[in-house]
């Protein structure tokens, strides 16, 4: 069960670690691996995150990753069955490329319109 946002505010410190948690089990691939070199094909998916704007975020961390060609949501929650405390969900999302927020929008361009070489 998703988590209201009350309970998110409530327990930033707990979720935060968590996803902490992730990201160091799961670090990003330092060849800045975003999937398969561009094939000619009729559709290609590419998932794209920005980062957070000077407005928005300051202090929070991010609860979407990218990861090799595919993208991870972080969705708080809980366990219905009893409380202990809140918990995430890690869902995939597959593409044929992902960027994260370091990603710029040349880089994306390169990769999705001009391709290699």
């Amino acid at each position: 069960m998703s988590l209201s946002a009350a309970a998110i505010s409530k327990n930033h410190d707990a979720l935060a670690q968590l996803i902490s948690s992730w990201v160091e089990a799961n670090p990003p691939n330092k060849d800045r691996e975003v999937g398969e070199e561009r094939k000619e094909r009729a559709v290609t998916i590419a998932l794209r995150t920005r980062p957070f704007l000077k407005s928005e975020g300051e202090g929070l961390l991010s609860g979407i990753h990218a990861r090799g060609k595919n993208m991870w949501v972080h969705v708080p929650s809980s366990k219905i069955a009893q409380w202990s405390g809140p918990t995430i969900q890690h869902k995939l999302f597959e593409g044929d490329f992902a960027f994260g927020p370091e990603s710029t929008s040349e880089e994306v361009y390169e990769r999705l319109v001009v391709g290699p070489g």
